[in-house]
């Protein structure tokens, strides 16, 4: 997975809500919030209302990322609503970091 496979993968799966969220590996999210950080600095630099857009641009697939990734490490997906909890959001963070877990 690259960062442009990545972005289109995010993109694609934001509103696939069916069964829960599809899961996402490690490098999917990762990759996706490398080309956000990338895109929103060089936006924000352009001018802070075209970053602000950009945020609100990527605001639910970013949501829907967290879901996917959680959902992958066996956590509930819509814990990912802690993200925006300040503190908490950095338990979140840190599951996100970890790999799966192997099953006995």
């Amino acid at each position: 997975m690259n960062i442009y496979n990545s972005l289109v993968y995010v993109f694609k799966h934001t509103f696939e809500f069916a069964d829960g969220p599809a899961e996402s590996r490690r490098s999917v999210y990762w990759w996706f919030v490398l080309a956000v950080s990338i895109l929103f600095k060089i936006c924000y630099r352009i001018s802070p209302v075209l970053g602000g857009a950009l945020g609100l641009i990527v605001f639910l697939p970013n949501v829907s990322a967290i879901m996917r990734r959680l959902k992958y490490l066996n956590i509930e997906p819509y814990l990912a609503w802690l993200t925006y909890v300040p503190i908490i959001n950095l338990i979140v963070l840190v599951w996100m970091i970890r790999t799966k877990p192997e099953v006995a």
